[in-house]
C-alpha cells in the first residue's frame, strides 16, 4: 500500500559506480503469509476485506492474478493498461503490485515437482521483493522489463502449506522474504447480522482516507533513523549476529539474518502510520525521522514473527520425520544427545530419543547399531555410546 515512493535512507544499499546521484535505499514492500485451520481463523474473511480496501482505493489494476507462471508474472509486472482492455500498453517507470490470495499451497505443490515449469519462479520473487530491476529478452515479446519493482504480498493457507516447503528454499534465501502470521482464534464470535456500528464505521473512514492520502502522494520521502532510533536498532543487529555466530540454528539460520531488515521496514511503516492525512498531502516533505518508539514496536513484532517462523519449522520437520521410518528418525536425536562428546548410558540415549522424537526403544537400539557401523558413533564399553572422533595425525598419514 505505501508503494515506493517511501523508502529508508541506507547508503549501503547504493552502488559504489553510479551516475545517477540519486538516494537510494531500502525499499518498505512487506510479504506477509497467513497460516491457520480453516474457518477457525477466517483467513480468508482477512484476505478478502484486504483486497476490498485495495481496489477501492487503488482499482483493480494493482492487483496480479492469483495464479500465474513465471512469463505471465513478468509480463504483468511489466505492463500496465492505460485504457479500455483492447487498448495499448505501456511501461511505467515504477512498478507497484499487490499480490493477494487466499491459497497459496497450490504454488509450492508446484514448486516441489522435479522440472516444473514454476521452478524459475523462486528467484524471480526474490529479486521483486529486494526492487531490483528486471529484463528479460523474448522471440516474440521483445525485451521484457520490471523497472524498479515494488511487490506487495498478502496470502494465505492452512496449516499443511509448511509441509510442502524445501529445505532448499531456506537455505537460498526465498522463504525468508516472507512474515509468517499463524492465525490463532481466541474466542468465538457469533454470527454477525448488523451492519457496522458507529466506532466501527468512523474507523473504517479513518483508514480509508489515510490509505487515500497515501496513494494520492506524488514525491518521494527518504526515511531516516534518529539517534537513539539507530542506536537501538544496532543493538538488536548485534544481537541477531551473536545468534548466528553461535552456530545452532540450522535451517533458521537464514531467516534470523533477515530478522534485522524487517525491523528497518516495519520501524520506517510505523513512523508513517503516525502521520496525519495533512502531512502526507504535504508535497513539500521529502525526509521524515523514524524514531526510538517506532523501532521499539518494530522489534517486538519480529520478535513475535521469529516466534511464528519457528512454530512454522516444527510443522515442516514434522512432515519430513513422518516419511522417514522409525530408525532414520532416532538417528538424528542420538547425535545431538552424543555431541557434547561424553559417553552416555543405551537406557539415557532411550529416553531421550523417545522424550524428543517419541521413537521406542526397539527402533532406537537399531539406530544405535547402524551408527555404529556407519562410523559415526562408537561403543566404548559395555552398553555407553560417545560420538566418533576422527583423529587428525591418522588421518593426515593416509593422506600422505
Amino acid at each position: 500500500m505505501v508503494e515506493g515512493k517511501w523508502v529508508f535512507k541506507s547508503i549501503s544499499d547504493s552502488p559504489i559506480f553510479d551516475d545517477s546521484n540519486k538516494p537510494k535505499g531500502k525499499p518498505l514492500n512487506l510479504w506477509f503469509i497467513i497460516i491457520g485451520k480453516s474457518r477457525i481463523t477466517r483467513k480468508t474473511r482477512v484476505i478478502t476485506n484486504i483486497e476490498s480496501i485495495i481496489t477501492k482505493i487503488q482499482g483493480h489494476e494493482r492487483l496480479l492474478s492469483e495464479d500465474h507462471t513465471p512469463e505471465a508474472l513478468i509480463t504483468e509486472m511489466s505492463l500496465r493498461p492505460i485504457g479500455p482492455p483492447n487498448d495499448t500498453q505501456q511501461k511505467i517507470e515504477e512498478t507497484p503490485r499487490v499480490w493477494i490470495s487466499d491459497e497459496i499451497a497450490g504454488l509450492f505443490q508446484q514448486l516441489k515437482k522435479k522440472e516444473s515449469y514454476m521452478s524459475s519462479i523462486e528467484s524471480l520473487l526474490s529479486k521483486l521483493y529486494d526492487g531490483r530491476t528486471f529484463s528479460r529478452k523474448t522471440a516474440t515479446k521483445g525485451t521484457e522489463e520490471i523497472r524498479n519493482p515494488y511487490l506487495t504480498c498478502f496470502l494465505a493457507s492452512t496449516d499443511y502449506l509448511p509441509t510442502l516447503f524445501q529445505e532448499s528454499q531456506l537455505r537460498f534465501g526465498f522463504l525468508h522474504r516472507f512474515i509468517f502470521v499463524n492465525g490463532v482464534r481466541k474466542e468465538r464470535k457469533s454470527l454477525r447480522t448488523n451492519a457496522l456500528e458507529g466506532n466501527e464505521i468512523s474507523l473504517k473512514s479513518d483508514i480509508e482516507n489515510f490509505l487515500t492520502a497515501i496513494h494520492e502522494k506524488k514525491n518521494s520521502v527518504l526515511l531516516e533513523m534518529a539517534t537513539e532510533a539507530k542506536q537501538l536498532y544496532d543493538n538488536f543487529d548485534t544481537q541477531t549476529e551473536s545468534k548466528i555466530q553461535l552456530g545452532n540454528l540450522g535451517v533458521k539460520e537464514g531467516y534470523c539474518g533477515q530478522l534485522p531488515n524487517l525491523v528497518v521496514r516495519l520501524s520506517c511503516l510505523y513512523r508513517i502510520s503516525r502521520m496525519t492525512n495533512d502531512e502526507v498531502r504535504d508535497q513539500t516533505l521529502d525526509l521524515l525521522t523514524v524514531n526510538k518508539p517506532d523501532v521499539e514496536k518494530a522489534i517486538a513484532y519480529v520478535n513475535k514473527a521469529w516466534g511464528w517462523f519457528g512454530e512454522v519449522i516444527e510443522i515442516m520437520k514434522s512432515a519430513e520425520n513422518q516419511k522417514l521410518s522409525k530408525v532414520d528418525q532416532a538417528k538424528p536425536a542420538i547425535i545431538d544427545m552424543l555431541e557434547d562428546g561424553k559417553e552416555h548410558h543405551w537406557q539415557d540415549i532411550i529416553n531421550f530419543v523417545d522424550e524428543t522424537v517419541g521413537v521406542k526403544q526397539a527402533n532406537t537400539y537399531h539406530a544405535l547399531t547402524e551408527l555404529v557401523s556407519e562410523g559415526r558413533i562408537e561403543k566404548v564399553k559395555q552398553g555407553y555410546y560417545k560420538i566418533k572422533t576422527i583423529n587428525l595425525s591418522q588421518s593426515n598419514n593416509k593422506t600422505n
